[in-house]
């Protein structure tokens, strides 16, 4: 196995694993009800230094020179700068109107914190279809409380849907607790998404 820091060109790569753990919340905010549009949005963020879906917070997992898995994570410190520039990257790609509906939609999310400082939140974390069931998930956790702990930081946290078994069984597995249920009427009509755990491992 080996780690490296994802590249600009490693988008063809990434994109399908990132919004493979978001899709219909992708479609939802990021692309306003459109999944093409998500899909594009997301490549305009990965491609952009800094954002919350950024190649520069993204670590790839290599198995015989082919990416095995990959998560995206940085201190929860950071969320509030990164949304801002998440915002700044939206706006000009949707446009005056989408940006309207876009606003619309994240405001269903304000107050909502996701991250405190002193954790590494982890926005994504994604194995390949044909590298499931391998124990990559329980890796990729570990790789990422290796670079907390080299950051001096104290927890890992993340979010999770609340109809996603298989990933809430791997957390529970790893050492992570639920810290708070969120239920999100309009995700939940829009989406069929019930909304999500927040969970955080302590170091």
């Amino acid at each position: 196995m080996n780690w490296r820091a994802a590249r600009v060109e490693d988008a063809p790569i990434a994109l399908p694993l990132i919004y493979a753990t978001m899709g219909a919340f992708a479609d939802f905010l990021f692309g306003v009800g459109s999944s093409a549009l998500a899909r594009r949005s997301l490549e305009v963020l990965f491609r952009h230094p800094r954002n919350r879906l950024s190649h520069a917070f993204t670590q790839l997992l290599d198995i015989e020179e082919e990416t095995a898995g990959l998560y995206l994570a940085y201190p929860g410190a950071l969320l509030p700068r990164l949304d801002l520039h998440t915002a700044a990257v939206m706006f000009p790609l949707l446009g005056w109107r989408k940006s309207l509906a876009f606003i619309s939609r994240a405001f269903a999310f304000s107050g909502v914190r996701e991250a405190h400082p002193g954790e590494y939140y982890i926005q994504a974390l994604a194995v390949t279809p044909s590298r499931q069931g391998m124990g990559l998930g329980k890796a990729i956790l570990e790789h990422a409380a290796q670079t907390a702990r080299a950051l001096r930081l104290s927890a890992l946290s993340l979010l999770v849907s609340l109809d996603n078994l298989p990933a809430q069984n791997l957390y529970l597995n790893s050492g992570f607790e639920i810290a708070r249920e969120m239920r999100f009427s309009r995700l939940e009509r829009d989406t069929g998404i019930p909304g999500f755990w927040r969970m955080v491992k302590r170091l």
